[in-house]
């Protein structure tokens, strides 16, 4: 399975341009591109895991009839 790219152009400031051109200097990464990426995707995650979260206490407080 191929994911299709496409380009984004983003604003970030001098400490985190240079915290990303840091991690890419030690090897971190290879490329700017990929710690962005990693970080949408660890953003995605933990957005999702907060979901999940929120909606298994609000089932847990409706079952307790407390909303």
């Amino acid at each position: 399975m191929t994911c299709q790219r496409t380009t984004l152009n983003v604003s970030v400031t001098r400490e985190l341009k240079k915290f990303i051109a840091s991690l890419v200097r030690l090897g971190k990464y290879k490329l700017t591109s990929e710690v962005v990426r990693e970080w949408l995707r660890l953003l995605d995650q933990r957005v999702r895991c907060r979901t999940s979260i929120s909606e298994m206490l609000k089932n847990d407080l409706k079952e307790k009839g407390h909303l």
